[in-house]
C-alpha cells in the first residue's frame, strides 16, 4: 500500500496482509508502488510532481530507495515482460510519448528509448490510469491493476504477473 504521511508529499511504501492486518513501513518517501519484477527482488515506483518527481526502485533485499530517473513526471513504470526494460509514458503539449528504459539487475542501461508518440494527451489521473495501461499493453504485454496492491506485495514468489514462472 502506499500512501502519504504527514508532512511529507511523497508517499511511503507499506506492506499489509490483504485483510488489513500486520502493517509495515518497508520504505519512507520513495513513491508510489506501480510495478514489482517477476522474481521479487524490485518494485519500482514514481514520484508524480515536484522536487523528487522521478521514477523510481527499492530493492526488495534492503528496502533502500534508489533513483533511476530523476525528473520524469509519470503516472506509471511498468516492468516489460520480458524484465529488461521498464515503460512509462510522458504527457506534454497534446501529446503523449511512451518511453522504454533498458534495466538489469536493478541498474538502467543507456538513455531512454522513444517507443511510441501519439497525437493527443491521456488524462493524467483517468480512470485510475487504465488509459496509460491500455497504451502500455502492446510494449508490457500484461494490465497492472492499480486498485489490486495485494498483486504486488502478496502474491507467491514463483508467481509473477504473468503466471508461475
Amino acid at each position: 500500500m502506499t500512501g502519504p504521511e504527514k508532512g511529507s508529499q511523497v508517499p511511503t511504501v507499506w506492506r499489509v496482509n490483504t485483510d488489513g492486518s500486520n502493517p509495515e513501513k518497508f520504505v519512507d518517501n520513495c513513491g508510489a508502488v506501480t510495478d514489482i519484477d517477476a522474481g521479487g527482488q524490485y518494485l519500482l515506483g514514481v514520484v508524480w510532481f515536484g522536487e523528487k518527481s522521478g521514477i523510481y526502485e527499492v530493492p526488495t533485499s534492503n528496502k533502500k530507495c534508489i533513483t533511476l530517473l530523476p525528473g520524469v513526471e509519470t503516472i506509471n513504470a511498468t516492468i516489460a515482460r520480458d524484465g529488461k526494460s521498464f515503460f512509462y509514458a510522458v504527457v506534454s503539449r497534446g501529446e503523449t510519448s511512451i518511453f522504454r528504459q533498458l534495466w538489469k539487475d536493478g541498474k538502467t542501461i543507456a538513455a531512454p528509448q522513444l517507443a511510441l508518440k501519439v497525437p493527443f494527451a491521456l488524462p493524467t489521473w483517468y480512470a485510475n490510469h487504465a488509459a496509460y495501461d491500455e497504451l502500455l499493453l502492446p510494449f508490457t504485454g500484461r494490465l497492472l491493476c492499480f486498485g489490486s496492491f495485494h498483486q504486488l506485495m502478496h502474491r507467491p514468489p514463483n508467481v509473477g504477473f504473468d503466471g508461475p514462472s
